[in-house]
């Protein structure tokens, strides 16, 4: 008698299991597209909490590190950096190849990894006419002192979208090179291990208006946008960061 009552139950459609697995279909696709709704007045933070609700926040490893197998904070070695812009803006902003090396290397030293003093190495570049094209010459000087040399080169570092003054969108190019130090060789005193472009569009979706953020503010934000994506390069690093 309560086969013949369970079997009746569920005949009548209402709550068989064919009727469960329906509905938790549609709670879960309902939760994405309240979360895809949000998203669009709460920015990316609602897909960040949901992918870890859902996924965890894995670690990965720097940029460096996948390409070369080399993580450059274990082998315990310092790690030289320098920065090139192009005259012109060295012009606009003369201090801004130490801003950007001082940005990265706060970065990389919360994270473990050794830096040789920013002082030291802007000193020495200063002393060559500020110019650096040279990682051998860099490497026999620092080659007691460091195991790789990165190099920042920005192409291109622009506050104004085209044809918009009026508006602060922050536009970077460049390319990250990297160099380990061979202390045993004069001759070949660094070998290239790695390079890669980079770009940074900061706002991303829209500019912001000139008049509701000084320049000088919106200079220092991009900066500090700027270091975080590089020292992606070299250290270890979860999506929600990439994504805050």
């Amino acid at each position: 008698m309560d086969d013949v009552a369970h079997t009746s139950r569920y005949s009548r459609g209402k709550i068989g299991p064919h009727h469960w697995k329906v509905s938790s279909r549609r709670f879960v696709v309902a939760l994405l597209i309240s979360i895809s709704c949000l998203s669009t007045m709460a920015g990316c933070s609602l897909f960040v909490l949901a992918g870890k609700m859902f996924f965890g926040d894995p670690l990965y490893p720097s940029r460096v590190e996948n390409l070369t197998d080399t993580d450059i904070r274990k082998t315990g070695k310092p790690l030289i950096l320098v920065c090139s812009v192009p005259q012109s803006v060295k012009d606009q902003l003369p201090s801004l190849e130490f801003d950007i090396v001082e940005g990265v290397s706060r970065k990389l030293r919360t994270r473990g990894l050794q830096l040789v003093s920013s002082d030291d190495v802007a000193t020495w570049v200063d002393d060559r006419g500020g110019m650096w094209n040279d990682p051998h010459e860099l490497a026999r000087d620092f080659k007691d002192r460091a195991g790789f040399i990165g190099h920042i080169d920005l192409h291109q570092y622009t506050f104004h979208p085209d044809n918009s003054p009026s508006m602060l969108q922050g536009n970077v190019q460049g390319t990250i090179t990297v160099y380990e130090i061979n202390e045993e060789s004069d001759v070949l005193p660094s070998q290239q291990i790695f390079e890669e472009n980079f770009s940074l569009i900061w706002p991303e979706h829209a500019p912001t208006n000139a008049e509701e953020m000084p320049l000088n503010v919106f200079q220092q934000k991009l900066i500090q946008r700027v270091s975080k994506q590089i020292g992606f390069y070299f250290h270890k690093y979860r999506q929600s960061e990439v994504l805050e």
